[in-house]
C-alpha cells in the first residue's frame, strides 16, 4: 500500500468517525415523546399526544455552524425509518395516495414542537406501529423516533366511571371515563358525558365538578362519541346536606338578618332625632321674634308734668309707662354757676 493510499484511508476513516460522532450528537439533541401503546375501538376517534424537540444548530465538518429549521413532518405506518418514498398516513409536503386514510388522519400539531395525530372513525386496518419523522434544512438533522406508537384496535369495550376527590358539600370532584383491555389502557378518547340521561357539554375523558351542592346529585355515565352501545355503568353521586350544616346555615342567616335590622333601626332613630332637633330650633327662633314685636308695639305711656297736667296715650293693654318731670328753681346765687335749671326725671315701666 502506497503512502498516498494510506493518507486516503486515513482521511476516509476521519470522515467516517466524524459522521458517527455527528450522528450520535444529533440523536442525543433531538427527542420525540408519545405513549408507547394506545388502544381504540372501531368507529371511535382516538388522539395520540406527541411532542418533539428538533435540533436547532449543527456544525458541518468543513464549515461553521448551520442554523436548522424543520421543513417537513411525517407519520408513517409499519416502517422503521419513514423516509424517502415510504407511504405515510400524514405528510406535510405530499398528500397520501390513500384517500380513505387522508380523510380520517388529521395532524393537530405543527413544525415547531407539537406532533399530535388524530384518527377518526377508527378501522381495524389502522392497527399498526406509527412512527413520527421530522426533516430539517440540513440532511444531518433528519430524525425518526424508532420505538413508535403501538396502536391496538378492538371491536368492543366496556367503559367505567371512576372518581377522585372528597364527596362533601363545597368540595371538588373529578370523574374519569376509562376502559381496560388485555394490552393497554384506553386514553385520550372522545367521550360524551351524561347526567340522568341528559347530555352535558363536557367532551373530554375527565369531568370536573367544583363546589359540590345537593343539585349535583345524580347518575353520571359516559360513552364514546358517535359510537352506539358504549355507555358505561352509572356512577351515582348523592350529596346530602347534614342537619348540623342546615342548622348552622339557619343560624348564620338569622344573625345576618338581625344585624341588618339593628342597623336599619339605628339609622331610622338617628333620622328622627335630627328632624326633631331641627324643628325645635326653628320654633325657638320664631318665638323670639314674636316676643320682640309685641314688646315694641304694646306700650302704654303716662306722663305727669310738674304742673299737674297728665298726658296719657293708649296703645295696648300690655305695657304701661309713667314719666314725671319736676323742675326746681335755683337761687340767683347759683345761676351764675349753673346757668340753667336742673331737671329731675322719674320714670317707671310696667309690662304685663
Amino acid at each position: 500500500m502506497t503512502q498516498c493510499q494510506k493518507l486516503r484511508m486515513s482521511g476516509r476513516d476521519k470522515n467516517i468517525l466524524w459522521g458517527l460522532m455527528l450522528h450520535f450528537t444529533v440523536a442525543a439533541c433531538q427527542s420525540v415523546h408519545h405513549p408507547s401503546n394506545v388502544c381504540a375501538m372501531t368507529g371511535s376517534t382516538v388522539t395520540i399526544p406527541c411532542t418533539f424537540t428538533p435540533l436547532r444548530t449543527c456544525c458541518s465538518p468543513t464549515g461553521p455552524q448551520v442554523k436548522l429549521k424543520v421543513v417537513r413532518v411525517r407519520w408513517c405506518s409499519n416502517h422503521l425509518i419513514c423516509h424517502g418514498t415510504t407511504p405515510s398516513v400524514y405528510d406535510s409536503e405530499f398528500k397520501t395516495t390513500d384517500l380513505n386514510r387522508e380523510s380520517r388522519y388529521k395532524y393537530l400539531g405543527n413544525k415547531t414542537g407539537d406532533c399530535t395525530l388524530q384518527i377518526r372513525n377508527v378501522e381495524k386496518s389502522d392497527e399498526s406501529i406509527l412512527r413520527f419523522r421530522m426533516e430539517v434544512n440540513y440532511s444531518v438533522g433528519h430524525f425518526t423516533e424508532p420505538s413508535g406508537v403501538n396502536l391496538k384496535v378492538v371491536e368492543s369495550m366496556k367503559l367505567k366511571v371512576t372518581h377522585d376527590g372528597a364527596l362533601s358539600p363545597g368540595g371538588s370532584l373529578s370523574l374519569f371515563c376509562s376502559a381496560q383491555s388485555q394490552h393497554c389502557s384506553f386514553q385520550n378518547m372522545e367521550v360524551t358525558w351524561m347526567k340522568d340521561g341528559h347530555t352535558l357539554s363536557e367532551k373530554g375523558p375527565a369531568l370536573r365538578i367544583n363546589a359540590l351542592t345537593a343539585g349535583d346529585s345524580g347518575n353520571y355515565t359516559c360513552a364514546l362519541k358517535n359510537v352506539k352501545n358504549t355507555g358505561s355503568a352509572a356512577f351515582s353521586l348523592i350529596m346530602n346536606v347534614d342537619e348540623e350544616d342546615s342548622d348552622n346555615l339557619i343560624l348564620t342567616v338569622g344573625v345576618v338578618f338581625g344585624a341588618l335590622l339593628a342597623l336599619f333601626t339605628l339609622i331610622l332613630l338617628f333620622i328622627i332625632f335630627k328632624r326633631k332637633r331641627a324643628a325645635a330650633a326653628h320654633e325657638g327662633h320664631t318665638s323670639v321674634g314674636e316676643e320682640t314685636s309685641v314688646k315694641s308695639d304694646h306700650i302704654y305711656s303716662h306722663i305727669v308734668l310738674s304742673d299737674g297736667h297728665k298726658i296719657t296715650q293708649t296703645v295696648d293693654d300690655v305695657s304701661y309707662a309713667a314719666i314725671l318731670f319736676k323742675h326746681t328753681k335755683q337761687s340767683s346765687s347759683n345761676r351764675g354757676i349753673a346757668g340753667k335749671e336742673e331737671a329731675v326725671v322719674y320714670s317707671s315701666v310696667v309690662c304685663r
